[in-house]
């Protein structure tokens, strides 16, 4: 069988491929390794965690207000959706957003760059940070929370007449089709 020149550049092209694809895969592995050891080192997931208990506290808040007239008889409905949405919360912080993040990170940042960060977070500063990620978190939600408060009144009234010049226009459209 007559073997061209061509045909073996093709197969070195070939191999290359296949190695470079192994290194950019392995380094990418890398990457993500070093990617979790920055959510540990940081505090990353102990902040979460605060920022969804907070925040299936905020969620929850109205419906609990609305349930008070019922007294201990709404206790059940309140603790049944505590749990269902926290459920919900829990497997979306775990799974869906912290490998939507380490994927993020892996992606964006170099090895070096991961590295670094990850010497910061070994850092005095960097163990104080984390230390104090709680604390941070929850004055964070609650900085949110307060903010959303002072916003509510003109975002409701705003959703409001929004759906009143909206929801005539669309009447008027029913109208004129039906």
């Amino acid at each position: 069988m007559f073997i061209s020149r061509h045909m073996v550049i093709n197969v070195y092209k070939g191999l290359a491929t296949l190695v470079l694809g192994v290194t950019i895969s392995t380094a990418s592995a890398s990457n993500e390794d070093l990617v979790w050891e920055i959510i540990d080192a940081s505090g990353m997931v102990e902040s979460m965690e605060i920022a969804q208990t907070e925040g299936l506290k905020a969620a929850i808040a109205p419906i609990a207000q609305q349930l008070e007239p019922l007294g201990e008889c709404g206790d059940p409905v309140l603790k049944a959706l505590e749990s269902d949405v926290a459920s919900l919360m829990t497997a979306f912080t775990d799974k869906t957003l912290l490998e939507a993040t380490a994927k993020i990170y892996a992606e964006k940042f170099s090895e070096d760059e991961l590295r670094a960060m990850l010497d910061f977070y070994k850092s005095p500063i960097g163990k104080k940070l984390k230390a104090m990620a709680p604390d941070l978190a929850l004055a964070g939600v609650e900085a949110g929370q307060k903010a959303m408060m002072d916003v509510m009144p003109t975002f409701q009234s705003k959703i409001q007449a929004t759906m009143v010049r909206v929801g005539a226009e669309a009447q008027q459209c029913m109208a004129a089709k039906g």
